[in-house]
């Protein structure tokens, strides 16, 4: 049979240049945040604290999203007989306008 030759094995872990991806844009982003929060406060520039502060919550998130990943490949154990691997989903964002339908037009 042509189906029979699949392997079951979670995706999240076949890709391990994503790891690496995520680890940059979470540095990139990081220096980002450093830049603006020194930038908002010698111009006093209340703006660029607002955006730091959302580039930070952009961190935050990439890096929930990165040990989601590295936690998702671990092996099976007696306390998680099942694994880890629906951690990606659960880091998912859910409060966004589009799941919460805020910002849906009338």
């Amino acid at each position: 049979m042509l189906g029979d030759a699949h392997s079951h094995a979670p995706a999240s872990g076949e890709n391990p240049s994503l790891d690496r991806n995520l680890s940059f844009s979470i540095g990139l982003n990081a220096l980002i945040v450093i830049v603006e929060v020194a930038g908002g406060l010698l111009s006093g520039s209340l703006a660029l604290l607002s955006d730091a502060l959302h580039n930070l919550s952009d961190v935050a998130a990439l890096a929930l999203a990165l040990a989601a990943r590295k936690l998702g490949r671990r092996p099976n154990s007696a306390k998680h007989p099942y694994g880890l691997g629906r951690l990606e989903v659960l880091t998912t964002p859910r409060w966004s306008p589009r799941s919460t339908g805020a910002a849906q037009p009338s």
